[in-house]
Formats: C-alpha cells, sequence, structure tokens
C-alpha cells in the first residue's frame, strides 16, 4: 500500500498528473491512497495517453474499475470511454509555433499568460 506524506488531504479534491499513463497501475495506486487518507475525490491526469496492456489487463479496463476521473491531452489516440476527458492541444500547438516565428514571440508569455480567444 502506498503512503500519503505531508498535509491532510481529508475531504480535499486531489489531482495526481503524470507525464505518460501507460500501465496505470502505479497511478491507481497512489489515488487509492488518497481515498484511504479521507481525499474526497481523486482526479488523474497526464500529458501522453499511452493506456498499455500489462498482465492480461489493459490500462482502459483498471481505470474503468478504479472509478476515477481521468483528464488527458490528444498527444496519441485513445478510446473513447465516459470517465476519460481528452483535451485538444491543436490550438496551443498552432499559438506556440506562430510565437516561435514572430518578431519579439515568446513560449514563455503563453505559458505565464495564456492564449487568447
Amino acid at each position: 500500500m502506498h503512503e500519503i506524506h505531508g498535509a491532510s488531504v481529508a475531504g480535499k479534491i486531489c489531482i495526481i498528473n503524470d507525464d505518460i499513463m501507460d500501465t496505470c497501475s502505479t497511478i491507481i495506486k497512489a489515488a487509492q491512497a488518497l481515498v484511504a487518507q479521507g481525499a474526497a475525490e481523486v482526479i488523474l491526469s497526464a500529458t501522453h495517453p499511452v493506456f498499455g496492456d500489462k498482465d492480461e489487463t489493459s490500462a482502459y479496463e483498471k481505470l474503468a474499475a478504479a472509478g476515477f476521473e481521468v483528464v488527458t491531452t490528444d498527444s496519441l489516440k485513445t478510446e473513447t470511454r465516459p470517465w476519460l476527458t481528452v483535451l485538444p492541444l491543436a490550438r496551443y500547438m498552432g499559438h506556440a509555433i506562430l510565437q516561435n516565428n514572430i518578431a519579439d514571440g515568446s513560449i514563455s508569455e503563453m505559458i505565464e499568460k495564456g492564449i487568447g480567444e
């Protein structure tokens, strides 16, 4: 069982962010540890949704059984699932390319201020 160290999570909404979700075993165990410590809700997020298979159980099956909300980007193709929110990257990628090609463009400024409508 994973242990939580630091501030109390009791009654809090917790977000676990990872760069890549592959088999999802570790992130699910971490989320379960937060719930065991009293977290009101746990949301899992990742930049790249690999969602691989291991031990004959797919990451999709593991996540569905675990019951957590998952938020990721469309950096990789994913299957549609009711517990999965996929955020598109195209607008941000296009803006980053534009910022890199105009006079005095700054990716740091985009990160700090966001992009306009």
